[in-house]
């Protein structure tokens, strides 16, 4: 979910996201971490785009019509 939103925002390509996955299950850390170390992403940029992926869907359960109603 993060690794498509850096793709939808121009960020990593879906090449550098399959070649992070594969990477993230030797290294044991978190997609973002492993895209850091890989070099596709500088660490102050995650983190903005951490940030912002946490508002996009927070934003989404917001405006869900289908928790409004609960």
């Amino acid at each position: 979910m993060f690794g498509e939103f850096l793709i939808s925002h121009g960020v990593i390509s879906q090449r550098q996201l399959e070649e992070a996955l594969s990477a993230q299950k030797e290294m044991g850390k978190p997609l973002g971490e492993t895209l850091v170390a890989l070099g596709f992403m500088e660490a102050g940029s995650l983190e903005s785009y951490l940030e912002r992926h946490l508002l996009h869907n927070a934003d989404s359960l917001i405006n869900d019509p289908d928790l409004r109603a609960v």
